[in-house]
């Protein structure tokens, strides 16, 4: 009797990260700021590589035991690195979850006053922009991406319950009115109004954490045809962009 080798369980590799866009699987690859599909044919076929108890496969001979072959779908995505045998360096394959937020913090939320510019305040653009500009510049995408998830949840363990952070409250939402409308003011010194979400973005990100204010970074694709874009979230409120926009999209990384 020959005896048999359990199959190999796979998990997602940590710099991969997909969603389920019109029944095709999209993956994004932070290392290589690259996107990848699968069709809806082999929409299954993924689940089962990456399920705890993976169905057996091809099955071949070998020291007087069964060992069970990889399918072809799973040689690809290990090859492209999306996948992996091991637990450390993997994850769960669960697709993100995002509330989706249907109101512009700029065009919804209005105070009866602009807000004054201060020196501090052009300071803190100048360097955010620079530091996103020399970011996107040398660092890969997931380095960025680790970065900002680290900072983030430094300040939670250091603030467990931060008031700054409470948008519920008046005061704390007309601040985050004041630092948005701000930035608004000052991005054109730097930045583009269009087709650079990433940089726009990531710039916004840094000059609100000056402020110890550190929001959602949210990446969406959508199909047919393929456009990926990225944009910035407080609860209830898009800061950097208009929900007409955003709700095509399918979010696939929230930061």
């Amino acid at each position: 009797m020959i005896a048999s080798t359990p199959p190999t369980r796979y998990f997602l590799a940590e710099k991969a990260y997909f969603c389920l866009v019109e029944d095709y699987i999209v993956f994004l690859d932070l290392e290589r700021d690259d996107y990848l599909f699968l069709e809806p044919s082999q929409k299954g076929n993924f689940f089962s590589i990456l399920d705890e108890n993976p169905p057996l496969h091809n099955a071949a001979q070998e020291n007087g035991q069964a060992r069970h072959e990889p399918n072809e779908l799973t040689v690809s995505l290990l090859q492209q690195g999306l996948i992996t045998p091991h637990i450390s360096q993997g994850k769960s394959p669960q697709p993100i979850t995002v509330n989706t937020p249907h109101k512009d913090l700029l065009g919804y939320y209005k105070v009866d006053a602009k807000p004054k510019i201060k020196i501090s305040h052009l300071h803190n653009y100048f360097a955010a922009a620079f530091k996103a500009a020399a970011m996107l510049r040398w660092w890969s995408l997931k380095r960025i991406v680790d970065h900002i998830e680290c900072r983030k949840t430094k300040y939670r363990c250091s603030n467990p319950q931060p008031k700054n952070l409470d948008f519920t409250d008046a005061k704390q939402l007309n601040r985050l009115w004041d630092l948005v409308e701000i930035f608004s003011i000052l991005r054109p010194l730097l930045l583009s109004n269009t087709n650079k979400c990433l940089y726009n973005a990531l710039a916004l990100i840094e000059f609100l954490s000056r402020y110890e204010i550190f929001p959602d970074w949210v990446f969406g694709v959508r199909l047919g045809p393929f456009s990926a874009h990225c944009w910035v979230q407080q609860g209830e409120f898009l800061l950097n962009d208009s929900a007409d926009c955003t709700t095509s999209f399918t979010p696939i990384l929230n930061v």
